[in-house]
Parts: C-alpha cells; sequence; structure tokens
C-alpha cells in the first residue's frame, strides 16, 4: 500500500488512492477502515524507526517487523509522541514493538498525555499536528501533572495505604454528578480502593500541583468543598522543594511527593467520614466516566 501511494500507481486503475484502497480492501477481504488502519501504522513506524535509528536503536525493516506488532498499538503511539517526552516514547516504543505491553497499558498512557494537546487533535485538511512545546512554560508546567498523575496511575495504589489492594482504578478529572452551579467541584484525580475483598469501597480525592500556590487561601477553600465528596483526601505535589511549612496543608488532607516517578508519602490522611449526599455525587460522576470508555 505505501509502494502503490508513493509510487502513484494507482493511477493506472483508479481516479483517487482512496478508491484503490476501498477496492484494495475488498480484494483481501478488510474492511476499508481496518485497511487504513494498517496503512497509517505502516506509515508511522517508518518515521518511527528514523527516530530509534538516530537514537543508536537497531529496528527491523517494516516488510520483516513481527506480525505480533499490533498496528492499534503503533496509532495510539503515534497520538503519544505528539504529547509524551522523547524518553518515554522511546521507552513505549522498545515494549511495542517487542509486544511488550497491552493496548490497555497504551491508553493509560494517552489519557495522562492527552491533556497537554488541549483537545486539538491531528485531522482535517490543512491543520497542522499540534505537538508538545518545550518552550512553553505553561506546556512544561502541564507536563509536569502529566508526569505525577502518570506515577499515580502506574503505583498499583501503595501510597493509599493498602500496599496490595484487591482493587484500585484511578480516574483524571473527575466532576461528580451534582445540583447548582455555585456547588461545582472539579477532581484533578479519584482513586477508588478496596483493602480486599470483604473491605468497604473507599474513595480517594486528589490534587495535583506542580506549585506552591496549592497551600494558599483559595485552594483551602476548594479542599473544604471537596471532603464531602470523599473518604480520604490528598494533594500531590511535584517535589519535595515544594512541600509547605508547618499549619499550610489543610486539616485531614494527606501529602505525597512525586520525583522521578517515585511516590513518597509525607502525610497520612484522615478519614473523612463521609456520609453525605456529594459522596454519591461522586460516584456517580464515576459511573459517567465508566460508561464513557475511561481505560481500565
Amino acid at each position: 500500500m505505501i509502494e502503490t501511494d508513493e509510487c502513484e500507481s494507482w493511477k493506472q486503475t483508479h481516479r483517487s488512492f482512496t478508491g484503490w484502497v476501498k477496492d484494495f480492501g475488498t480484494s483481501i477481504g478488510l474492511k476499508e477502515g481496518i485497511v487504513w488502519r494498517y496503512f497509517t501504522a505502516g506509515k508511522y513506524f517508518q518515521e518511527l524507526r528514523v527516530l530509534l535509528n538516530d537514537q543508536g536503536i537497531s529496528t527491523p525493516t517494516l516488510d520483516k517487523l513481527s506480525p505480533k506488532v499490533s498496528p492499534e498499538n503503533l496509532e495510539i503511539l503515534s497520538k503519544l509522541e505528539r504529547a509524551a517526552p522523547i524518553d518515554s516514547i522511546i521507552e513505549l516504543a522498545n515494549k511495542v514493538l517487542d509486544s511488550q505491553i497491552t493496548r490497555n497499558e497504551l491508553k493509560k498512557h494517552w489519557a495522562v498525555y492527552r491533556p497537554l494537546l488541549q483537545g486539538k487533535t491531528a485531522r482535517g485538511l490543512g491543520v497542522t499536528t499540534p505537538k508538545l512545546n518545550l518552550s512553553s512554560p505553561q506546556q512544561m508546567d502541564g507536563l509536569a501533572h502529566a508526569d505525577i498523575a502518570k506515577a499515580l496511575l502506574f503505583s498499583k495504589g501503595k501510597w493509599t495505604g493498602w500496599n496490595t489492594p484487591s482493587l484500585f482504578r484511578l480516574f483524571f478529572d473527575v466532576t461528580p454528578d451534582h445540583g447548582p452551579a455555585e456547588e461545582y467541584v472539579v477532581f484533578d484525580a479519584v482513586a477508588v480502593v478496596k483493602r480486599d475483598e470483604i473491605s468497604p469501597v473507599e474513595i480517594h480525592g486528589i490534587e495535583i500541583t506542580t506549585s506552591a500556590m496549592v497551600f494558599g487561601l483559595s485552594k483551602h477553600l476548594l479542599m473544604e468543598k471537596q471532603k464531602p465528596y470523599c473518604d480520604y483526601l490528598w494533594i500531590a505535589i511535584k517535589d519535595k522543594e515544594l512541600l509547605p511549612h508547618d499549619g499550610q496543608i489543610p486539616k485531614n488532607v494527606g501529602l505525597i511527593t512525586v520525583s522521578k516517578g517515585v511516590i513518597e508519602i509525607v502525610s497520612a490522611p484522615k478519614e473523612l467520614n463521609v456520609r453525605s449526599p456529594q459522596s454519591l455525587d461522586l460516584a456517580k460522576g464515576l459511573l459517567l466516566q465508566l460508561l464513557t470508555h475511561q481505560p481500565s
């Protein structure tokens, strides 16, 4: 398909490459959408191979690529390359090419880094492909936020107080399904945890920050509004340089630091004993995320 496109040999039989692709898919028994996915994955792999070779990583040519390498995984990786830093892409690329990572795990990485593109996509005629801009202070701050989110997501919940919880699920940007606009509250992240099969479900709300501003009055007021929604409430900060002075952490709120992917508990939160209608609103918000295909 790539050779047909580059050599424009499709012109011998068709008016457009799109028409050729449609008929080619029919001839080999595949739907047009699937054929396009293979084509774009193959095109991206050729670009990825150049990137990896530039990093001194030997990569097979497309015709010698293992059939175990999923075109769907290459498709997700191509999206990640626009938003994630180069070291993360190289690590993930090696896992994809060695078939050592699942599609679901890649989707989790995409869920972490996708917000950096602020909803922009590469679709549309004449649209400039959006990419992470490391010279932008705003995007660098967003990248630090994503690094914290990534560490929390792949931590398996050890920071929640249970070393090996039987259930740990993390959701990002959770809005409770509540009523009046003046009570609007959003959580950077929410963890759903069970210590073991017979323990009750715990809801951990998390405020992620890369700035010391989190310890100001406005954040204290926000977290007071968040408390009725969850069983435990945490602040996750970039590193120990942002550690607050005594008395700056809101009452009963836990604090963790994240540095180079390592999570450290500075202080544990106290159970908030939530028995309020707001806790049900947050549960409904989590359910909405599940129903809209949040990565598991």
